[in-house]
Protein backbone atom coordinates (compact mmCIF):
# COMPACT_ATOMS: atom_id res chain seq x y z
CA UNK A 1 0.00 0.00 0.00
CA UNK A 2 1.45 3.09 -1.07
CA UNK A 3 0.86 6.18 1.53
CA UNK A 4 0.46 9.94 0.08
CA UNK A 5 2.31 12.73 1.82
CA UNK A 6 -0.17 15.17 3.63
CA UNK A 7 -1.16 18.04 1.43
CA UNK A 8 -3.10 19.73 4.18
CA UNK A 9 -2.37 23.48 6.28
CA UNK A 10 -2.67 22.38 9.15
CA UNK A 11 0.32 21.53 11.48
CA UNK A 12 0.57 19.69 14.90
CA UNK A 13 -0.03 21.44 18.07
CA UNK A 14 -2.74 23.85 16.19
CA UNK A 15 -5.95 24.75 18.41
CA UNK A 16 -8.54 24.52 16.16
CA UNK A 17 -12.35 25.47 16.61
CA UNK A 18 -14.86 22.79 14.91
CA UNK A 19 -17.11 25.31 12.17
CA UNK A 20 -20.16 25.15 12.95
CA UNK A 21 -22.66 24.95 9.87
CA UNK A 22 -25.03 22.95 11.08
CA UNK A 23 -27.23 21.32 13.59
CA UNK A 24 -25.42 18.44 14.03
CA UNK A 25 -22.34 20.36 14.60
CA UNK A 26 -23.79 22.84 17.03
CA UNK A 27 -24.45 19.04 18.95
CA UNK A 28 -20.82 17.40 18.16
CA UNK A 29 -19.08 20.52 19.63
CA UNK A 30 -21.55 20.52 22.24
CA UNK A 31 -20.62 16.59 23.55
CA UNK A 32 -16.82 16.75 22.55
CA UNK A 33 -16.10 20.35 22.82
CA UNK A 34 -15.29 23.10 20.39
CA UNK A 35 -11.47 23.58 20.89
CA UNK A 36 -9.04 20.78 20.35
CA UNK A 37 -5.42 20.59 19.49
CA UNK A 38 -4.14 19.00 16.23
CA UNK A 39 -1.80 15.30 17.26
CA UNK A 40 -1.43 14.24 13.48
CA UNK A 41 -2.48 14.40 10.31
CA UNK A 42 -2.56 12.32 6.95
CA UNK A 43 -4.53 12.02 3.60
CA UNK A 44 -7.55 9.74 4.45
CA UNK A 45 -10.52 8.44 2.88
CA UNK A 46 -12.47 8.40 -0.94
CA UNK A 47 -11.52 10.55 -2.25
CA UNK A 48 -8.20 10.76 -0.83
CA UNK A 49 -8.32 14.48 1.18
CA UNK A 50 -6.30 15.63 4.00
CA UNK A 51 -7.96 15.00 7.89
CA UNK A 52 -6.22 15.43 11.52
CA UNK A 53 -6.63 13.53 14.70
CA UNK A 54 -7.39 16.41 17.42
CA UNK A 55 -7.72 15.89 21.14
CA UNK A 56 -10.69 17.66 22.64
CA UNK A 57 -10.62 19.27 25.67
CA UNK A 58 -13.62 18.92 26.70
CA UNK A 59 -14.37 15.11 26.23
CA UNK A 60 -10.21 14.36 26.56
CA UNK A 61 -10.68 11.79 23.73
CA UNK A 62 -8.86 12.26 20.06
CA UNK A 63 -11.15 12.33 16.76
CA UNK A 64 -10.09 12.23 13.24
CA UNK A 65 -12.04 14.61 11.38
CA UNK A 66 -11.87 16.32 7.89
CA UNK A 67 -9.47 19.10 7.52
CA UNK A 68 -12.23 21.79 6.12
CA UNK A 69 -13.84 20.63 9.28
CA UNK A 70 -12.12 22.58 11.34
CA UNK A 71 -10.47 25.95 11.26
CA UNK A 72 -7.03 27.26 13.18
CA UNK A 73 -8.00 29.39 16.39
CA UNK A 74 -4.01 29.77 17.43
CA UNK A 75 -1.14 28.08 14.78
CA UNK A 76 1.53 26.39 16.53
CA UNK A 77 4.99 27.93 17.36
Amino acid sequence: MQTQEYTGKLKVGDLVCRRIRTPMDVELSESTGKLGIVVSRSMKGMPLHPCVEVWYMKSGKVYSIGESLVEVCHAAA
